[in-house]
């Protein structure tokens, strides 16, 4: 029984590329992630919590350091600021912003998403950020609330 599914299986990789191809993704997530890594370039020389930022094609990382060193807590709390403004993203190593948005994004998506991005970071060089938030509150969880998610998963779980 298990062959059974292959057909459907290919037909959907096959639907999968004719998508690709047909909207010229690949030419797509190049351009948008040359554009996102120079923004991300030009918050590096307004904001001294980020330290190195790399990218290629979609896949994007700012690593927050503070003295030299990894900035875990300060990653934390701009983790949990963007999540209640409605973006979502899982630091690597506990101090990178990985940001791996879906590859169909808008550049009005990621302009929404950096200037999130931004103001968090921003807000805890300010120490005006409330904190690492313990308990999602029900207001994140309202249905029909707009934002963009960037979760980066591992294959040990979430």
């Amino acid at each position: 029984m298990g062959n059974v599914l292959c057909p459907v299986a290919c037909a959907a990789a096959l639907a999968t590329i004719d998508y690709i191809e047909t909207h010229d993704l690949i030419a797509h997530f190049r351009k948008l992630g040359r554009y996102a890594l120079d923004r991300i370039k030009i918050m590096k020389k307004k904001h001294p919590l980020i330290g190195v930022v790399r990218g290629i094609g979609l896949f994007l990382g700012i690593e927050l350091t503070r003295d030299g060193q990894h900035a875990l807590e300060e990653a934390k709390q701009v983790m949990y600021n963007a999540l209640s403004k409605g973006s979502s993203f899982k630091p690597t190593m506990g101090n990178i912003i990985t940001l791996t948005p879906a590859l169909t994004i808008t550049k009005e998506e990621m302009d929404q998403a950096l200037d999130t991005i931004e103001s968090c970071i921003a807000e805890v060089e300010a120490g005006t950020c409330s904190g690492p938030i313990n308990k999602i509150g029900s207001a994140l969880l309202q249905p029909g609330r707009p934002g963009i998610a960037f979760i980066q998963t591992k294959a040990s779980g979430l």
